[in-house]
């Protein structure tokens, strides 16, 4: 049967409220890991000194903050990779830490070319950083598409495995006293590539219209929110197909031509979820309808049935 509103409605709550404890959680890993100490903001008057004080320190938050993401990604590599790869498999090691040499060797070059337009008398403005290492952020669709999935990993391998939950305890001791889980470091480059953005506009609010650099830091930001949005799309693909993997998995007696999967149909057009209570069961379940354009288009309407006047018995 299904179940009743109250049951829907407190399920979503509990949904929501797991999700907002889960952000509130790596966003705190970020801001320890990755965040500079605060000082108190001079006040002060006069528009052109204030700017000129608030854009240095924005510029100083925006170095700094790399810098310490810098040491995020080494420590991955010293304290994490380089240990567990004794006792974790090989393919499980590429799973779980897909991208991150990478994405290590990136960011110490983009923080070094930083330093360089920041510092006095460059001939390298700061808004050209951005837009030359653009192409080489769009590592992040990939890392952040399979960061749920090398979350999931780890955390099975540690339940499974005493061995290996007791190498993964010893990793986070060293790394960082026992503060944060290996799963939820595995969030901060996530967290880092989506505040670029935020950081520019935040320098900007702090820059004069007639700044040399002014357009530039728009055409910066203007990149970076692509980047963000490149990497929602591939996360979002990369959903949608484990979505009809589990559609097609979930389907008995499913006849498909050789070497055909469901997402060869096309893309999925609606995957609608259904709250279900078994009579013998008192967990809700969730239960897919799903359509597919190459699949819709093949069909035509010959007549309507109302659902309300048959009885359709259901089985999980």
């Amino acid at each position: 049967m299904c179940c009743s509103d109250d049951d829907v409605s407190c399920c979503i709550r509990d949904e929501e409220v797991e999700y907002c404890t889960y952000y509130a959680r790596i966003n705190e890993v970020y801001e320890d890991l990755c965040s500079i100490v605060s000082r108190a903001e001079p006040e002060d008057s006069s528009v052109n000194n204030h700017s000129l004080e608030k854009r240095d320190y924005v510029i100083k938050e925006l170095v700094e903050t790399e810098k310490n993401y810098v040491d995020v990604l080494a420590t991955v590599q010293r304290s994490f990779m380089r240990p567990l790869s004794s006792f974790i498999r090989e393919e499980d090691m590429k799973a779980i830490f897909s991208g991150m040499k990478e994405l290590s060797e990136i960011h110490s070059g983009f923080h070094s070319h930083l330093r360089k337009a920041v510092a006095p008398n460059s001939s390298t403005r700061l808004s050209d950083v951005f837009i030359n290492w653009r192409e080489k952020f769009l590592i992040y669709g990939e890392y952040c598409a399979h960061l749920t999935s090398a979350q999931e990993l780890i955390q099975d391998l540690c339940s499974r495995n005493e061995v290996v939950n007791q190498q993964v305890i010893k990793c986070q001791e060293e790394a960082n006293g026992g503060k944060f889980k290996l799963r939820d470091i595995l969030s901060v480059p996530m967290q880092r590539i989506l505040k670029y953005h935020l950081l520019l506009d935040k320098l900007i609010q702090e820059t004069q219209p007639n700044h040399e650099d002014y357009r530039g830091l728009e055409r910066a930001k203007e990149a970076m929110v692509d980047v963000a949005q490149y990497i929602n799309e591939v996360k979002r693909d990369t959903d949608t197909l484990a979505i009809m993997s589990s559609i097609q998995d979930s389907i008995s007696e499913l006849d498909m031509p050789e070497n055909t999967e469901l997402k060869d149909y096309g893309r999925l057009l609606k995957d609608g979820e259904l709250k279900i209570k078994a009579h013998d069961d008192q967990k809700i379940k969730t239960s897919v309808v799903p359509s597919y354009k190459s699949i819709l288009d093949n069909y035509d309407i010959r007549r309507l049935v109302y659902l309300a006047s048959q009885f359709v018995p259901f089985h999980l």
